[in-house]
């Protein structure tokens, strides 16, 4: 499996896959130090990538809150979601500190495309032949990754994110916050649940009453 790192420049990043993992990640662990990455699942062993983040990408990613992934088969993306990101030996934090991030993997396939949308291939993040001579080029091959393809069964459920009101309608807040399947169980170091945040519509403004002291129109029906 060869996979490629892309940045946005501004606190994002995501992973390319041109094989499917062996499970649903359950997070993404980098190690400020080594500059390494890894993927971490519930039921297989780590994923160590091969290839250390080159120090220009760090800041960029120590800013990313979740981390996507994605994998491109035959040129059309297969499967993608949004993975909670952890850092170890964070210089601007403590060991695997979430900055505020998911805590569990879930799918994200409108918001991956918006993020491909502004992105840029960064780096080769692991190829399973480093000796090959063109293992630092895009496993895109040349393809925009602003216009990927989408593979059939994926059509349905960007309609279901995108939603009757757009990629903020109620569909997509239900695909944001919908756990994996399979994702139970227990979670990596710090990725506990938190509190939740519930926005309360103000109430109306109150209508001063007219000069004359009577009752408007309005009020009066």
């Amino acid at each position: 499996m060869n996979i490629d790192l892309f940045t946005s420049g501004h606190g994002e990043c995501g992973l390319l896959c041109n094989a499917p993992l062996p499970d649903l990640p359950a997070g993404m662990i980098f190690d400020a130090e080594t500059m390494e990455l890894t993927v971490e699942f519930l039921e297989f062993d780590p994923l160590h990538l091969n290839i250390p983040i080159e120090p220009a990408l760090t800041e960029g990613i120590l800013m990313a809150k979740h981390c996507y992934v994605a994998y491109l088969v035959d040129g059309q993306i297969q499967d993608t979601v949004m993975t909670p990101l952890l850092f170890l030996n964070d210089p601007y934090g403590g060991e695997f500190q979430n900055n505020g991030g998911l805590t569990q993997t879930t799918r994200a396939l409108v918001m991956f495309q918006e993020f491909m949308k502004r992105c840029n291939f960064a780096q080769a993040a692991h190829r399973d032949d480093l000796d090959n001579e063109g293992s630092s080029s895009s496993i895109l091959h040349g393809q925009d990754p602003k216009a990927l393809q989408l593979a059939p069964q994926l059509i349905r459920q960007q309609q279901m994110e995108l939603g009757p009101q757009g990629p903020s309608g109620p569909a997509m807040v239900q695909a944001q916050t919908m756990a994996m399947p399979g994702m139970g169980g227990p979670k990596m170091p710090g990725m506990g649940g938190g509190a939740s945040t519930v926005r309360r519509a103000a109430p109306p403004p109150k209508r001063p009453p007219n000069e004359s002291g009577k009752k408007s129109d309005d009020d009066q029906k």
